[in-house]
């Protein structure tokens, strides 16, 4: 089986409210660990931006159905390609409100004051994801005295 990585970018269609992005997560948590997935959605008001990994018909899959959600558009490719090992190994599919996040962490992977994530390169958007994802990771251990 052929290892894949998937990120895109998408707008969202009307308000987005946390009710739909934990029902977005719930169902990843119910289906993503028997279909070998795992990933990170980073979103705000306006924004989703997904990295998916796992085998490549599975992603792909996957993608297709998630093109088809009427929750967003405009759905924007940023990178497919092969990996030889996971990314984002941690979460079924971790989340991470932007709004939430100290605008320096995202700053360093945007050029602008406005996120906006379809300008972004393959790398930035990596780069953002992991970092965070890792901060999200930090929070969720456990503090050891």
């Amino acid at each position: 089986m052929k290892l894949v990585q998937l990120i895109y970018c998408s707008q969202v269609t009307g308000r987005l409210t946390l009710d739909t992005v934990q029902a977005i997560l719930n169902k990843a948590a119910k289906n993503n660990p028997s279909r070998g997935l795992t990933g990170f959605l980073a979103f705000d008001e306006n924004n989703f931006i997904q990295v998916l990994e796992g085998g490549d018909s599975m992603v792909n899959l996957l993608f297709g159905s998630i093109c088809r959600d009427t929750r967003h558009h405009g759905v924007h490719l940023i990178s497919f390609r092969e990996i030889e090992e996971r990314q984002f190994p941690h979460f079924a599919m971790g989340d991470c409100n932007l709004a939430a996040v100290d605008s320096s962490s995202i700053e360093r992977y945007v050029d602008s004051t406005v996120f906006e994530p379809t300008r972004l390169s393959a790398e930035s958007a990596l780069g953002l994801l992991q970092a965070l994802e890792a901060q999200r990771r930090a929070e969720a251990a456990p503090n050891a005295l």
